[in-house]
């Protein structure tokens, strides 16, 4: 089978680490599978040598924002690659590929990838309501997801299916990556490591982590130091590092570590995995701190209540938008710092969320 999967851009995000999972175990199933990015090659190229690596060829179209020639060069695109099935990843090539697809009878199937909060989206949810015929599938990530995706378009409630995201088990740092990481944050001097990953921009609420997190300090007990530690990278690091140097704690380190290829694998450094996000489609980082059986504290934003209720680790859900004191965010961090670790727990493996949408490839194929 010939897959052609169509995303955005392939920076470092969620969706993106999804395409490559996706593109390396169809790969091992004997599929030919190619990628096209709307946007030109990211700065990170992290996703890019993953691809390359599974034998993927990308095709980058360089597309501004708003290219009144983007249906034609994606439907030219997608021609030259003359796949079987065309597989779109989030609402801009979702909408995209519809139109481009049109008259050609190439199966498509659109992923909603997050619970899209941000202001200025709704033209993009009239479009996905009255474009949303032209898919011949759609999924969703989670279940919040497909829920929400239903409301802002107006669709009728189970036509959008959820296939989760799959994560295998992280594996532990080897003793010189762990060296390394200790040597840099001096993690031996901390009693507790509270750490997080993500992509430093709104959607992910680091902010109101910062602005929120004098009341865990104050939990402190006296002599002890912890760390909060945040791995990624995203356009508001400047503004977050800005926020931490206003800050005054007694007890408490706040850094913002930077970008790490292999940041999975270091949580298994951390007493405790915090995610406190706005707004989250799925929530791949916190999936991963549960492989490793970490106790976690994440805000109940969308998917993430329902990924700790299939969790039989211990987990602390924060109604962020009512913490504004950060005293149950506090009680969370706190509590689960104290908290045993399990034995781990995968909630969907990289193998078995291929065999899903390769079986509704299929069934796609038999009914064209």
């Amino acid at each position: 089978m010939k897959i052609l999967q169509v995303i955005t851009e392939l920076g470092a995000g969620g969706a993106e680490k999804v395409i490559s999972i996706l593109a390396e175990e169809f790969g091992r199933n004997g599929h030919t599978v190619s990628v096209i990015s709307l946007m030109g090659p990211p700065e990170n190229p992290a996703i890019p040598n993953r691809l390359k690596a599974a034998g993927v060829r990308i095709t980058y179209l360089n597309m501004k924002k708003r290219s009144v020639s983007a249906i034609t060069r994606l439907r030219a695109a997608i021609k030259n690659e003359n796949p079987d099935i065309v597989h779109s990843h989030l609402i801009h090539p979702n909408i995209l590929c519809r139109l481009a697809l049109i008259g050609t009878k190439i199966p498509l199937i659109n992923t909603i990838h997050i619970s899209e909060r941000r202001k200025g989206k709704k033209i993009f949810f009239l479009l996905d309501r009255l474009t949303f015929h032209l898919a011949d599938m759609c999924t969703a990530v989670s279940n919040a997801s497909a829920e929400y995706h239903c409301n802002m378009c107006g669709l009728k409630k189970n036509v959008i299916r959820t296939v989760y995201n799959g994560i295998n088990q992280v594996p532990a740092p080897s003793p010189a990556r762990i060296k390394d990481f200790q040597a840099t944050f001096h993690t031996e001097q901390y009693a507790k490591v509270i750490g997080s990953i993500g992509r430093l921009d709104y959607q992910k609420g680091y902010d109101l982590l910062i602005e929120r997190i004098n009341a865990l300090d104050k939990r402190i007990p006296r002599g002890e130091r912890w760390l909060l530690l945040i791995l990624g990278d995203g356009p508001e690091r400047n503004t977050l590092q800005t926020l931490i140097d206003q800050q005054h704690w007694n007890n408490l380190d706040f850094r913002l570590g930077g970008f790490y290829p292999d940041a999975a694998s270091l949580m298994d450094l951390f007493d405790v995995f915090v995610m406190p996000s706005r707004y989250e489609g799925y929530g791949l980082a916190l999936a991963e701190a549960m492989t490793l059986g970490l106790p976690v504290v994440s805000s109940d934003a969308d998917s993430l209540p329902e990924l700790c209720a299939l969790y039989h680790g211990a987990h602390y859900l924060v109604d962020m938008t009512q913490d504004t004191d950060g005293e149950t965010l506090a009680e969370g961090i706190f509590t689960m710092a104290n908290a045993a670790r399990t034995s781990g727990q995968i909630l969907q493996s990289h193998e078995s969320m291929a065999d899903e949408y390769l079986t509704l490839y299929r069934q796609l194929l038999e009914r064209s």
